[in-house]
């Protein structure tokens, strides 16, 4: 194949940056830049080195991503691989574009890692391993099946037609190209996309050509060069198209050279080495085109022009010339210096021809002997069977676990029916334990009831003993009073009298307590009517600091702005701000401070009185809202308490749909705290 050998290598290097469909954005557009220029620039190009260096290091660097990581591997890949220059390396480097998606998400880059496929296909090809290959494209073709993505179904297409090709089976290997041709104009209409379309329609052309089809041959190069005359309109890749063009013209030499239009040939062969030829340029495709330049003077017995024409082709030999256009000058100047009449020089070129032909055919021989198609179908089959076998074995699994199921489904059944047999006997059992739980209920409302009535009898009876008890025991106050202003008694009857009237203080404010206690739960007797929390407050402390004056304490008030209405039973209320005043006041030290805070928060009034007394012990805590406690305390200059307060502050507030509660201070002493609904 005169000129895809050519084709081939800018095919794969075109590759390296045709990868654009994933969703990651790139570290920076720069490294595209950078990969673009590195594997377009020609094999002379100095910067080429420069460039790899720079690649390199960026591939050390962490920040790049993944898909930017898979272009560098690939623009090296190409690198490695144009002229054949190194293979293992650009086998290393396929490799590498392979694992970095592997290691990253293949689901996501799905496309690229066909491509990582298709380009070790590219090297394992150039390297012989043909079956390795075939496996690489058809595993390619296999993750992409699925995708229906038309950019690397011409990836595909192309690969076949080249394979097809140089089996010497043009028909299908046209067809294929024509397909790839078609396919690539669903993809961005990039310039390697650009490129690889010109090079298709070249490609078809040929095919017609080895076929001896000059017309349709001659028809498809000039649709080539009509393609890239149309595109070309990036100058910054002149030089590619003009690539393009001598090459197309070299084809379309070799044309009118069959059909034996020597004067047109020559013409097309000289544009195409004119162009070709310079430095820079695609010198291989020059040195094949003098091949059939040289074949064209000979035919026209031109010999100083066949003289001029192999000199030429010799002096652009390098180690980077094609095998076919080495070999063929060889054949070329065996001919012309058996012209000559130097037989034995003649000789020698024949000789170094015939081997080289001899290792092409044994190439050939071991390409034609892998049917791809055969290949194909093989691989289709193995992968046919191993999913016959993974579906077998995931049918093994659905029958184990359906076999489990229904196991578990009988047990399931079995447990049932013993369980409905057992809860009917549960059932039985327990509706005599209702009927028996019934009784006991009707039987504990009625001791209820007969407790209530018992509680109520026993509230009346204190009351009754307690009015009664009230009244003769301040009249022994008050006669007591009186007497101890006789100044006339001494002093141990002064003493006694005063010991009197502190025992009948005593009684009547534990008569008062007890008065209070059971009338504490009697809140309807009254009606309920709104008022500020803030002058309930008020009123509470301008009563009791007259009390805390005695001990030189100070009472502190810090209450809302605005009134704060409750409804609520009035004296009921006041009695409980009175009480834990009163106690803050009892419990505390002289010359201490008390302070009583009031907030509103989420529908509620919340009240504290906080004090630096004495406190209550742990082991008491839990007594001190109980009735008749035990926890009962004397005050820090004797005050006596009877354990009641605390029990009728708990029933109003919880009368009143609020809380009362507890806690120690954070210095020293506690907080009283309640909370009542706001109206």
């Amino acid at each position: 194949m005169n000129k895809s050998h050519f084709y081939l290598v800018i095919f794969f290097v075109l590759f390296a940056f045709s990868c654009k469909q994933s969703n990651e954005t790139l570290s920076s557009g720069k490294i595209d830049s950078l990969v673009d220029n590195f594997v377009w620039e020609t094999y002379e190009d100095p910067t080429l080195d420069t460039n790899a260096v720079f690649l390199n290091k960026l591939l050390a660097s962490k920040e790049i991503n993944t898909l930017s990581r898979f272009k560098i591997y690939g623009s090296f890949c190409a690198y490695h691989f144009r002229e054949h220059r190194d293979l293992p390396k650009a086998l290393a480097y396929a490799d590498s574009m392979i694992l970095v998606v592997k290691n990253s998400d293949p689901e996501l880059y799905s496309k690229e890692l066909a491509q990582g496929y298709f380009s070790k296909g590219d090297v394992l090809f150039a390297l012989g391993k043909y079956e390795e290959s075939f496996d690489n494209y058809h595993t390619a073709k296999r993750l992409m099946a699925a995708k229906k993505d038309n950019c690397i179904n011409s990836d595909y297409s192309y690969r076949i037609g080249m394979v097809l090709y140089k089996q010497g089976q043009y028909a299908d290997a046209g067809y294929f190209f024509d397909q790839g041709f078609k396919e690539a104009a669903a993809c961005k209409q990039d310039f390697s996309l650009i490129f690889r379309r010109q090079e298709l329609l070249n490609n078809v052309a040929l095919c017609y050509a080895k076929r001896g089809q000059r017309d349709s041959a001659l028809l498809g190069y000039t649709k080539a060069l009509a393609y890239i005359n149309e595109h070309d309109t990036i100058p910054e890749k002149k030089v590619m198209f003009e690539v393009a063009r001598g090459v197309v013209y070299g084809n379309i030499g070799s044309e009118y050279f069959f059909k034996k239009d020597y004067s047109k040939a020559e013409g097309f062969f000289l544009k195409s080495i004119n162009i070709n030829s310079r430095p820079h340029y695609e010198n291989n495709d020059a040195a094949l085109t003098r091949v059939k330049l040289v074949k064209l003077y000979f035919a026209q017995h031109k010999l100083d022009s066949v003289k001029t024409t192999i000199e030429a082709l010799k002096g652009g030999i390098t180690n980077r010339m094609p095998s076919d256009a080495l070999q063929s000058y060889h054949q070329l100047m065996s001919q012309y210096l058996e012209k000559l009449g130097r037989k034995e020089e003649a000789f020698e070129h024949l000789k170094t021809f015939t081997l080289m032909a001899d290792s092409l055919h044994k190439l050939l021989e071991k390409m034609n002997a892998t049917d791809i198609n055969e290949r194909f179908r093989n691989l289709d089959s193995q992968n046919e069977i191993y999913y016959l076998k993974r579906e077998k074995e995931v049918q093994a699994i659905y029958l184990y676990v359906t076999i489990l199921l229904g196991v578990m489904a009988l047990v399931i059944v079995l447990l049932v029916y013993f369980y409905l047999k057992k809860s009917k006997k549960n059932i039985a059992m327990l509706t005599q334990l209702n009927d028996e739980i019934l009784l006991q209920q009707q039987r504990l409302e009625h001791t209820l009831n007969d407790l209530e009535v018992s509680n109520n009898e026993k509230d009346r009876i204190l009351r009754a003993v307690a009015h009664d008890l009230r009244n003769p025991i301040a009249g022994i106050s008050s006669l007591v009073s009186l007497s101890m202003e006789d100044r006339n008694q001494g002093e141990e009857a002064v003493f006694n009298q005063k010991l009197i009237k502190d025992t009948c203080e005593g009684a009547l404010s534990l008569i008062n307590e007890l008065i209070q206690a059971s009338e504490s739960g009697q809140l309807d007797v009254e009606p309920k009517v709104t008022r500020d929390v803030n002058v309930l407050i008020a009123s509470a402390v301008s009563l009791l600091k007259f009390k805390a004056r005695e001990k030189n304490q100070t009472v502190t008030i810090l209450t809302a702005k605005n009134p704060v209405r409750v409804n609520l039973y009035e004296d009921k209320i006041f009695r409980v701000i009175s009480n834990l005043i009163s106690n803050a006041i009892k419990f505390s030290e002289e010359g201490s401070e008390i302070s009583i805070n009031l907030e509103t928060n989420k529908g509620f009034v919340h009240v504290e009185v906080i004090d630096t007394g004495i406190g209550v012990p742990d082991h008491l805590v839990d007594a001190i809202f109980q009735v008749f406690t035990s926890a009962k305390r004397t005050g820090t200059m004797g005050e006596k308490s009877y354990g009641l307060g605390l029990s009728i502050c708990k029933q109003i507030v919880e009368a009143h749909g609020g809380k009362i509660s507890y806690r120690k201070n954070q210095n020293q002493g506690s907080v009283f705290s309640f909370s009542l609904p706001l109206a």
